[in-house]
């Protein structure tokens, strides 16, 4: 099946797509069920079909580029062939950082931000995350440090609990909700965070012996102590 042309005689063609020719007895040409006159040309039956020639054209998928208010996604090289070696880049905006490409539909990204231009049109873009700020807040009783004061969201942040003398943490306080505390790690949502920690003075056990009898009691840190009395005095 190929493009051709079918001229008479007096060099005027008509472009048509050739499938089936059947040249039947007189004077005419069926081409793709359509009947064509031909001309006696010289005494003979001459059907005149010339083909034409067609350039072939390289074909060059398309890279779109997703639109982010957060970062600018670009690529080299500009125009790229099915087979070449498409490299990305990113660059975010402040108050973000990059977090990862995404490209559709799904092609593997090697370690060098590189991937292989398939013969289809692609769409590339990025994801880049808001760094938040860790603000501590009064705590009572006790010191925490967040292992960060700033982060971009899905990072892990881990707090550091340290109790004044004599006392243990009695709980730790994370806002907004969206970060939600697992033990003492969260992971930094899309919003500042704020943590807080809360220690209660530790609980001893005190046994007292007067004479052979003993007694016990329990005695929180910087709590007063009074003796029991002797009975024998």
């Amino acid at each position: 099946k190929a493009p051709f042309v079918e001229s008479p005689v007096n060099g005027k063609g008509k472009s048509v797509e050739l499938n089936t020719i059947t040249v039947t007895e007189g004077k005419s040409i069926v081409i793709d069920g359509a009947l064509f006159p031909y001309t006696s040309h010289n005494g003979e039956n001459t059907v005149y079909i010339y083909l034409a020639k067609t350039e072939k054209q390289d074909y060059t998928p398309s890279i779109d580029v997703e639109e982010n208010e957060r970062g600018t996604v670009t690529y080299s090289p500009k125009a790229p062939k099915a087979g070449d070696k498409v490299t990305l880049y990113a660059l975010e905006n402040e108050g973000y950082s990059f977090g990862k490409f995404t490209i559709s539909p799904e092609i593997e990204i090697d370690e060098d931000n590189s991937f292989i231009m398939p013969d289809e049109a692609v769409t590339i873009g990025a994801v880049f995350n808001r760094i938040g700020t860790i603000t501590v807040k009064d705590c009572v009783n006790g010191t925490i440090i967040p292992s960060k004061t700033s982060a971009p969201s899905g990072e892990t942040i881990t707090l550091c609990v340290i109790p004044d003398e004599g006392m243990k943490l009695s709980g730790i306080t994370v806002s907004p909700e969206s970060a939600v505390l697992t033990g003492k790690k969260f992971v930094m949502p899309e919003e500042d965070v704020t943590v807080s920690c809360t220690c209660e003075p530790r609980e001893y056990t005190v046994t007292w012996d007067v004479n052979g009898e003993k007694t016990t009691e329990k005695v929180k840190f910087g709590a007063a102590i009074t003796a029991p009395e002797d009975p024998a005095i």
